[in-house]
Formats: C-alpha cells, sequence, structure tokens
C-alpha cells in the first residue's frame, strides 16, 4: 500500500493494482465516505427496544439508506426485523422491503458500505414469525439493538 499527500496534507492509502493490459496502476482507498451533510458526515442512530406488539413504526420518513445494524435477540425463537420502503403508514404483514432474522439468543450485526437504498423512507415492524405476511407479535424487550442510517 503506498501513501498519497492531498492539499490539505492528509494522507490518504492507496493501492497498487495490476491493469488488463499487464501495466501498474493506483487505486484510491478513500476514508472520506459521507453518509449525511452534516459537519462529521456520519449516519444516524435509531435505538431499538422492542414493546410488546408489532412494533411498527418509522425509522425516516424520506428517502434515505441503511448502513448497518447491530440487533440482539434475548429469546430462545428466532426473531425478525422486518424494513418497509414507506414514508407513513407500516403496517405488519405488508410491504416488507428486507427481512433481518435474529437467531434464538443471538445477534445480527452487519454493515453496508455505501448503504441499502430506501427510495420512499424507513419503516421498521418486530415480529416472531419469518413471513413477510406474518404479523406474530414480539413481547417486550425481545430484541434490542440499533439501526444506523442515513
Amino acid at each position: 500500500m503506498l501513501i498519497e499527500g492531498g492539499a490539505s496534507g492528509a494522507l490518504k492509502p492507496i493501492a497498487a493494482v495490476q491493469l488488463p493490459d499487464g501495466t501498474w496502476g493506483a487505486l484510491r482507498v478513500s476514508a472520506d465516505v459521507q453518509y449525511r451533510t452534516d459537519a462529521i458526515g456520519a449516519s444516524s442512530r435509531f435505538h431499538l427496544v422492542s414493546a410488546a406488539g408489532a412494533n411498527a413504526g418509522q425509522i425516516k420518513a424520506a428517502p434515505g439508506r441503511v448502513i448497518g445494524w447491530q440487533l440482539a435477540n434475548t429469546t430462545a425463537a428466532w426473531k425478525f426485523v422486518k424494513l418497509h420502503n414507506l414514508a407513513s403508514g407500516v403496517t405488519a404483514g405488508a410491504n416488507v422491503f428486507l427481512v433481518i432474522p435474529i437467531p434464538p439468543n443471538g445477534k445480527s450485526e452487519v454493515t453496508v458500505e455505501g448503504g441499502i437504498a430506501f427510495s420512499v423512507g424507513i419503516g421498521i415492524t418486530v415480529l416472531a414469525g419469518a413471513a413477510d405476511t406474518d404479523t406474530t407479535v414480539v413481547a417486550a424487550n425481545d430484541v434490542v439493538g440499533s439501526i444506523m442510517f442515513a
């Protein structure tokens, strides 16, 4: 790995790569990924502690990206966090866009470089059944964790 100095004097890594024609080139490895247009370029966090019920709600009521999650299941049965591509009106068992399965007494942790796009909004439900149409509710504190989004 090579190092390049930028205009600001900051060092940025560059990886040397061999091109199809046999010559060598440089591939920038950037640490400058911005998820938001705020001063620090950070993603936002949705904190989750499941209540008794379907936990239907809104993470973001506008287009956005899910950057990752850290979710734990405190029970001896599978639980499912379901994300919906909706700006409002989230209903358990309808319009499921992404299902995050969480194993019994286990966790699910994922980081997605660049994020998963939601074109309308990011809604959430937390349920006990795997099927998109399932509406089996969970108990309080069954699922805890955070979802990072931009």
